[in-house]
């Protein structure tokens, strides 16, 4: 089973808090992500001999937007804990 299945609230049950669901989503965008990245740098180290000037650009964008995803996806998750914070600060206790 993949982690994100097994994160993932028995139906019926009470979800998780959102602070735990926030930590666990940004766990596993940056996972992903450092993944990719890692699969792209083996593939490329290793073919990179082999590969024709076409295909050597063509994983130098796909590095390229695998990085900025990852940028992106992090930029996001400071954004929604940013603003997570300021309605828990306005919550009456």
């Amino acid at each position: 089973m993949h982690d994100a299945e097994q994160n993932k609230a028995p139906t019926g049950a009470n979800p998780l808090p959102l602070s735990e669901r926030q930590r666990r989503l940004g766990h596993e965008l940056r996972s992903a992500a450092q993944g990719l990245l890692g699969y792209i740098n083996i593939f490329s180290d290793e073919m990179q001999s082999r590969l024709t000037p076409e295909e050597a650009v063509l994983m130098e964008r796909i590095w390229h937007y695998g990085k900025k995803l990852s940028e992106l996806s992090m930029e996001l998750l400071n954004e929604l804990q940013e603003l997570s914070q300021r309605l828990s600060d306005r919550e009456p206790e």
